[in-house]
């Protein structure tokens, strides 16, 4: 803050251009007008042409002086508001300058302005400076140069240490090529992928225009996760309609199949010497009848995808659970020859999660693994599961064999409810192990291993320490 005016009337009179400067303008003044009236009158005098001349030449050099002096007073004013600008004006007026008494007020008013300016440049720029940084969509820039600016924790988290346009192509070729063809305002869903998992962004550009040249602005929004929810919401109101039409169609039929049958067993029982037609409508009417009842128990099957309960939220080992799923399949690894090993880094990792729900998404991989290495050519089948923290802090369970792998035109596809690629299969298993890990905030992803295995990985966004 500037000095009061006492204050600077203070340091000002401290300085000898305070006391000298008015002074010293005001007898250089009078200085001249006496020195210019003495050399009138030594004009209109004959014979003092000498003194006249120097007389004159006297007045020019006391007007060179004062010249000289209220230029250097000028300069020295300038110095003064170079100073204000920089917020130094204090010390420059007790080392260098003292203004007027009277436009002592004037400066300190400027000053004010000036100062209260500075602070509120300051205040909104730490404000937008939290705003950004606190925006949970990742922005970053690209200069004319290639050069990456990224300007928020949520950038600095999706793409760590990123530099150069160039190293986008660790995050997916044509993540690279799509983002950096989008033409301003434009909007574009890119498939990311940062090596442990493979998700969906809404990518935005925006061009900016500053002092130092121009930039091309990026907003990229993680709706993964809303997709997930939104897709598995619109499977589980098609699966509702379905169940419900197809139960209040199918219910009466096998009840009618079923009163069929038991007519034509009473027929076939009173009618001594039964023909060949009513032993036709009794094996008709008994595939009528079981066929419904499968249908039925089909119908069932399916209903579970919207009949999840709500998830009971507890606290436990990660390790225990995987050893409770394992001991399981222990039995059945053994007499097929199958090894499976685990992993839990640290060993004391937590997770909050419905453990059932969870023993239900890994026995279920664990059924896959043990069915894909039985058809597998490769002996002793392995099964590795894994338990860690991320590079992001997130703890993911991963479960990977060395089977065959999925096919990779398929990986896309096996989440859908009613998708299989078994022959007998039902299409309900990852379908249900995603809409468990929408349910936990997380997601499941399917992937192949360096060795060509099959490997699925469950992250748990939000939960990161143990």
């Amino acid at each position: 803050m500037p000095p009061s005016i006492d204050g600077w009337k203070n340091m000002a009179s401290n300085t000898p251009s305070a006391r000298l400067f008015p002074l010293s303008v005001r007898l250089r003044v009078v200085l001249l007008a006496l020195t210019l009236c003495l050399g009138l009158w030594l004009w209109q005098l004959p014979g003092y042409w000498g003194a006249t001349g120097f007389a004159f030449a006297l007045s020019l050099w006391q007007l060179g002086r004062l010249e000289q002096s209220i230029s250097q007073e000028r300069q020295r004013f300038q110095q003064f508001l170079v100073a204000l600008k920089q917020g130094s004006s204090n010390d420059f007026i007790v080392q260098s300058y003292a203004p007027p008494d009277d436009m002592l007020e004037a400066y300190q008013q400027v000053s004010h302005a000036l100062n209260a300016q500075k602070t509120d440049q300051a205040t909104q720029l730490r404000y937008y400076q939290t705003l950004v940084e606190s925006s949970p969509v990742p922005l970053f820039s690209l200069a004319e140069d290639n050069h990456i600016r990224l300007h928020n924790h949520a950038a600095r988290h999706l793409l760590p240490n990123l530099t150069r346009c160039q190293e986008l192509k660790q995050f997916g070729l044509p993540f690279a090529t799509n983002i950096t063809a989008l033409q301003p305002g434009e909007r574009q869903l890119l498939l990311f992928n940062d090596g442990t998992e493979q998700r969906q962004l809404m990518a935005q550009m925006t061009c900016l225009t500053t002092g130092q040249g121009s930039e091309k602005l990026f907003s990229l929004l993680d709706i993964q996760r809303e997709l997930e929810t939104a897709q598995l919401q619109a499977w589980q109101d098609l699966v509702r309609v379905l169940t419900h039409e197809m139960m209040n169609s199918i219910t009466p039929i096998a009840s009618l199949a079923k009163t069929a049958h038991n007519l034509a067993q009473h027929m076939q029982a009173t009618v001594p010497t039964p023909d060949e037609d009513l032993r036709d409508l009794q094996d008709a009417t008994a595939t009528v009848a079981r066929r419904a009842d499968g249908l039925m128990q089909f119908v069932q099957r399916y209903r579970s995808l919207t009949l999840l309960p709500e998830p009971k939220i507890q606290t436990f080992s990660v390790l225990d659970l995987f050893q409770r799923c394992l001991s399981i399949f222990q039995p059945m690894h053994t007499s097929q020859h199958i090894t499976c090993a685990i992993e839990c880094q640290p060993k004391n990792l937590t997770l909050a999660a419905d453990p059932h729900l969870l023993e239900q998404v890994i026995i279920n991989l664990l059924r896959n693994a043990q069915q894909a290495l039985e058809q597998s050519e490769v002996k002793p089948g392995a099964i590795r599961m894994q338990a860690s923290i991320n590079n992001k802090h997130e703890l993911t369970l991963s479960l990977s064999d060395n089977g065959p792998g999925l096919e990779s035109t398929k990986l896309s596809d096996i989440f859908l409810p009613f998708y299989t690629t078994k022959p007998q299969g039902a299409g309900i298993g990852l379908a249900l192990a995603r809409q468990i890990m929408t349910v936990h905030g997380g997601s499941i992803t399917a992937s192949n291993t360096a060795e060509g295995g099959a490997k699925f990985t469950l992250t748990f966004y939000g939960q990161k320490s143990i």
